[in-house]
Protein backbone atom coordinates (compact mmCIF):
# COMPACT_ATOMS: atom_id res chain seq x y z
CA UNK A 1 0.00 0.00 0.00
CA UNK A 2 1.14 3.35 -0.79
CA UNK A 3 2.02 5.90 1.74
CA UNK A 4 0.92 9.72 2.11
CA UNK A 5 2.79 11.78 4.05
CA UNK A 6 1.21 15.58 4.85
CA UNK A 7 2.33 18.41 5.30
CA UNK A 8 -0.18 21.57 6.05
CA UNK A 9 1.13 25.18 7.42
CA UNK A 10 -1.60 25.52 10.35
CA UNK A 11 -1.80 28.24 12.85
CA UNK A 12 -2.01 27.75 16.64
CA UNK A 13 -5.20 29.11 16.65
CA UNK A 14 -6.51 26.36 13.27
CA UNK A 15 -5.90 28.61 10.72
CA UNK A 16 -3.86 27.58 7.18
CA UNK A 17 -4.81 31.10 5.75
CA UNK A 18 -5.87 34.52 6.05
CA UNK A 19 -9.60 36.02 5.47
CA UNK A 20 -8.33 36.72 1.81
CA UNK A 21 -6.21 33.37 1.22
CA UNK A 22 -2.68 35.10 2.03
CA UNK A 23 -0.23 33.05 3.73
CA UNK A 24 2.53 35.28 4.10
CA UNK A 25 2.63 34.95 8.10
CA UNK A 26 4.27 31.55 6.42
CA UNK A 27 7.02 33.62 5.76
CA UNK A 28 7.50 35.36 9.25
CA UNK A 29 7.97 32.18 10.72
CA UNK A 30 10.05 30.20 8.76
CA UNK A 31 13.22 28.97 9.66
CA UNK A 32 16.14 26.52 9.42
CA UNK A 33 14.38 23.97 11.25
CA UNK A 34 11.28 24.18 8.97
CA UNK A 35 13.08 24.30 6.05
CA UNK A 36 15.22 21.16 7.20
CA UNK A 37 12.06 19.72 7.69
CA UNK A 38 10.84 20.12 4.38
CA UNK A 39 13.82 19.45 2.53
CA UNK A 40 13.72 16.19 4.21
CA UNK A 41 10.32 15.41 3.46
CA UNK A 42 10.42 16.05 0.06
CA UNK A 43 13.84 14.07 -0.63
CA UNK A 44 11.64 11.00 1.15
CA UNK A 45 9.09 11.20 -1.45
CA UNK A 46 8.77 10.81 -4.88
CA UNK A 47 5.05 12.28 -6.03
CA UNK A 48 2.78 15.52 -4.93
CA UNK A 49 -0.32 15.42 -4.29
CA UNK A 50 -1.64 18.76 -5.27
CA UNK A 51 -5.14 20.49 -5.04
CA UNK A 52 -5.68 23.68 -7.54
CA UNK A 53 -4.94 26.15 -5.15
CA UNK A 54 -1.70 24.79 -3.89
CA UNK A 55 -0.66 24.13 -7.61
CA UNK A 56 -1.31 26.88 -9.18
CA UNK A 57 0.85 28.48 -5.69
CA UNK A 58 3.37 26.42 -6.38
CA UNK A 59 3.36 25.94 -10.80
CA UNK A 60 3.48 30.22 -10.67
CA UNK A 61 6.70 30.52 -8.16
CA UNK A 62 9.30 27.18 -7.60
CA UNK A 63 9.70 26.38 -11.63
CA UNK A 64 11.64 30.09 -11.73
CA UNK A 65 13.17 30.00 -8.40
CA UNK A 66 16.85 27.84 -9.96
CA UNK A 67 17.48 30.74 -12.18
CA UNK A 68 16.81 33.27 -9.29
CA UNK A 69 19.48 35.38 -8.26
CA UNK A 70 17.75 36.06 -5.05
CA UNK A 71 17.08 32.67 -4.17
CA UNK A 72 19.54 30.94 -1.70
CA UNK A 73 21.77 27.87 -2.84
CA UNK A 74 18.95 25.50 -0.57
CA UNK A 75 15.54 27.17 -2.02
CA UNK A 76 17.19 26.48 -5.71
CA UNK A 77 17.92 22.88 -4.62
CA UNK A 78 14.86 22.35 -3.04
CA UNK A 79 12.87 23.95 -6.41
CA UNK A 80 14.70 21.93 -8.27
CA UNK A 81 13.35 18.65 -6.43
CA UNK A 82 9.87 20.06 -7.06
CA UNK A 83 10.57 20.50 -10.40
CA UNK A 84 11.31 17.21 -10.67
CA UNK A 85 8.91 15.53 -8.87
CA UNK A 86 5.75 13.62 -10.27
CA UNK A 87 2.58 15.88 -9.65
CA UNK A 88 -0.90 14.52 -9.33
CA UNK A 89 -3.00 17.68 -9.24
CA UNK A 90 -6.43 16.93 -8.03
CA UNK A 91 -8.73 20.02 -9.64
CA UNK A 92 -12.55 19.78 -11.13
CA UNK A 93 -11.79 23.41 -12.83
CA UNK A 94 -8.42 23.52 -14.16
CA UNK A 95 -8.47 22.49 -17.77
CA UNK A 96 -4.48 21.74 -18.20
CA UNK A 97 -1.60 21.40 -15.76
CA UNK A 98 2.06 22.73 -17.17
CA UNK A 99 4.45 22.53 -14.84
CA UNK A 100 6.78 19.55 -15.40
CA UNK A 101 5.54 16.00 -14.71
CA UNK A 102 2.00 16.96 -13.95
CA UNK A 103 -1.03 14.61 -14.20
CA UNK A 104 -4.23 16.37 -13.89
CA UNK A 105 -6.55 14.35 -12.12
CA UNK A 106 -10.30 15.48 -12.63
CA UNK A 107 -12.49 12.31 -12.30
CA UNK A 108 -12.49 9.03 -10.50
CA UNK A 109 -11.35 7.23 -13.72
CA UNK A 110 -8.57 9.61 -14.29
CA UNK A 111 -7.43 9.24 -10.54
CA UNK A 112 -7.21 5.45 -11.25
CA UNK A 113 -5.73 5.72 -14.84
CA UNK A 114 -2.95 8.34 -12.38
CA UNK A 115 -2.48 5.60 -9.62
CA UNK A 116 -2.24 2.43 -11.79
CA UNK A 117 0.30 4.32 -13.99
CA UNK A 118 2.34 5.54 -11.31
CA UNK A 119 2.17 2.13 -9.24
CA UNK A 120 5.70 2.66 -8.21
CA UNK A 121 5.32 4.93 -5.99
CA UNK A 122 7.30 5.31 -2.66
CA UNK A 123 6.20 7.63 -0.40
CA UNK A 124 3.57 10.78 -2.09
CA UNK A 125 4.17 14.31 -0.58
CA UNK A 126 1.19 16.75 -0.11
CA UNK A 127 0.93 20.53 -0.38
CA UNK A 128 -2.63 21.28 0.54
CA UNK A 129 -5.58 18.50 1.90
CA UNK A 130 -8.07 20.03 -0.63
CA UNK A 131 -7.89 16.61 -2.85
CA UNK A 132 -9.02 14.55 0.51
CA UNK A 133 -12.57 14.38 -0.68
CA UNK A 134 -11.22 12.16 -4.06
CA UNK A 135 -9.22 10.06 -1.50
CA UNK A 136 -12.55 9.41 1.01
CA UNK A 137 -14.75 7.82 -2.11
Amino acid sequence: MRKIITTTWVTLDGYIAGPNGEMDWIGEIYDEAMSTYENDLVSSADTLLLGRVTYQSFAGSWPHVPDSPNASEDEKEYARKLNAMRKLVFSRTLESVEWNNSTLVKDRATETRAWTRHGDLRECQSGANAYQPWLDR
